[in-house]
C-alpha cells in the first residue's frame, strides 16, 4: 500500500509488481541506482519493522524526515535509503501537522479591566486527534488594554510542539469623537478614567431618554442674587437634580427602587446607554487630588484638570432652604447609591486637596455625571 501527503512520502509493504515499499524511498525490481543494483524483495532475514510519529509546524511542509543517502529528488520532494536497517525496512509513521491559531484582536465592553476569552485552538491534522494532548497557559481572563501571549504545548510519544498566540485586548471608544446625546439633544464629550467612560460636563436635560421624552420633575438651574444669570449657569454648569429625579423615582417616595438592568446599572436622568455612578466607582477618583480634578477656570480656587475630568463648581440646591449655594466653590456629584431618605455623593471644595464623601437628603439638588455602560 502506498499513499502520499503534502509531497511527503511514506509506504510499507509489497504490491502484485513486486515493488516492496518502505519510508521515504520507492524501489523497483532491479532498480539501478548511484549506491548499486537493488533487487527488491520481502527478505524476512533483513526485514527491521518501527513505528514513529511525527509532529511539525504546517508551515515546515514539505518535511524530510531524516537524513540519509539521497536517491533522487523530484521537485519537493526527496527520497532517501535508509542504510541504517538495510534496504528492506518497514516503518509505520503517522504524521500529524499543526497550524498555530492567529494573533487575535479583542474588544472590550465598557467599564471592566479583564474579560474572559475562548482562544482558538491549534489545527491539527489528520482528525480526531484525541492521542495529542493540547494544553495553555491562557488565563481566566484577559487584561484589557495589553498584550498576553498564550502558549500552547502539544505532545504525542516523545514528540512535542509550541505555539504561540498573542491575544490584544482592545479598549473600547472613548474620549476624542466619541460623545454622548441627551434626549434634548445636549451633546456631551467624554474621557476615561482607568477603565471607565465618563462624561466631561454635567447632565443639563430637562427630560429622560427613555423614547418619551419623560419630563424630569426636579431639574433645576443654579440661581442666587450673586449668580442670577441662569443662562449663562446652565451653559457652564449644567442641572441640579434631586437624587429622586435623578434616578428616575417620584419626589420623595421612598419605597420605589430605581428601576435597573441586568447588571444593576441605573439610567436615570443619562443617555441611552450610559448610567449614574456608583459611590463605589467615584471613589476611584481617588487616584486623583481635588486640583487634578477640578478645571483651571470659574473656580474661585483654580485646579490644574490634570486627570482631564473637568469638574466645574455648579454648586448644591437645598431644600429645606429652598435656595442655591457654593457656585464657584464646591461641585456636588449625585452617586446612586444611598439609604431610605439619605443619597451617596462625592464633594470637591476648592480649598481643600481631598475628595469628601458623604450623604444627604435625597431632596437637595447636585449635578450629574455619567458613566458608559
Amino acid at each position: 500500500m502506498c499513499f502520499s501527503q503534502f509531497d511527503f512520502v511514506a509506504s510499507a509493504g509489497e504490491n502484485t509488481d513486486n515493488c516492496s515499499w518502505s519510508f521515504g524511498q520507492i524501489f523497483a525490481e532491479n532498480s539501478i541506482t548511484e549506491a548499486g543494483s537493488l533487487k527488491e524483495g520481502l527478505q524476512l532475514s533483513f526485514l527491521y519493522k518501527d513505528d514513529d510519529t511525527l509532529l511539525i509546524h504546517s508551515t515546515d511542509m514539505p518535511y524530510n524526515y531524516r537524513n540519509g543517502h539521497v536517491i533522487i529528488v523530484t521537485e519537493d520532494t526527496v527520497f532517501y535509503m535508509l542504510p541504517t536497517y538495510g534496504i528492506d525496512s518497514l516503518m509505520s509513521v503517522i504524521l500529524y501537522t499543526v497550524t498555530c491559531p492567529n494573533d487575535t484582536l479583542v474588544n472590550a465592553p465598557y467599564s471592566v479591566s479583564s474579560i474572559p476569552i475562548i482562544i482558538n485552538r491549534p489545527l491539527i491534522e489528520p482528525s480526531p486527534t484525541d492521542e495529542i494532548s493540547a494544553a495553555n497557559n491562557a488565563p481566566a481572563e484577559f487584561p484589557c488594554n495589553d498584550t498576553t501571549t498564550v502558549i500552547w504545548q502539544l505532545s504525542v510519544a516523545d514528540k512535542t510542539l509550541e505555539c504561540r498566540q498573542n491575544i490584544r485586548v482592545l479598549l473600547p471608544p472613548c474620549g476624542g469623537n466619541f460623545t454622548a446625546t441627551d434626549a434634548n439633544g445636549n451633546i456631551y464629550n467624554t474621557l476615561r478614567l482607568g477603565y471607565l467612560c465618563w462624561t466631561k460636563e454635567n447632565i443639563k436635560s430637562i427630560s429622560y431618554d427613555d423614547g418619551l421624552n419623560t419630563p424630569i420633575p426636579n431639574a433645576l438651574i443654579y440661581k442666587a442674587d450673586m449668580y442670577p444669570d441662569t443662562t449663562a449657569n446652565l451653559a457652564l454648569y449644567g442641572r441640579l437634580y434631586s437624587w429622586y429625579s435623578a434616578m428616575k423615582v417620584p419626589e420623595s417616595d421612598n419605597t420605589t427602587i430605581p428601576e435597573a438592568d441586568e447588571k444593576g446599572n441605573i439610567q436615570g436622568v443619562c443617555p441611552q446607554g450610559w448610567r449614574v455612578p456608583t459611590i463605589d466607582e467615584f471613589q476611584a477618583l481617588y487616584a486623583f487630588s481635588s486640583p487634578e480634578l477640578r478645571t483651571p477656570d470659574y473656580w474661585i480656587c483654580p485646579g490644574n484638570n490634570n486627570s482631564d475630568f473637568s469638574a466645574f463648581p455648579g454648586g448644591i440646591y437645598n431644600n429645606t432652604a429652598n435656595s442655591c449655594f457654593f457656585l464657584k466653590g464646591d461641585a456636588f456629584f449625585w452617586s446612586c447609591s444611598g439609604s431610605t431618605t439619605m443619597g451617596q455623593y462625592v464633594h470637591l471644595m476648592c480649598n481643600c486637596p481631598e475628595l469628601l464623601f458623604n450623604e444627604t437628603s435625597k431632596t437637595n439638588g447636585m449635578s450629574i455625571r455619567c458613566i458608559k455602560n
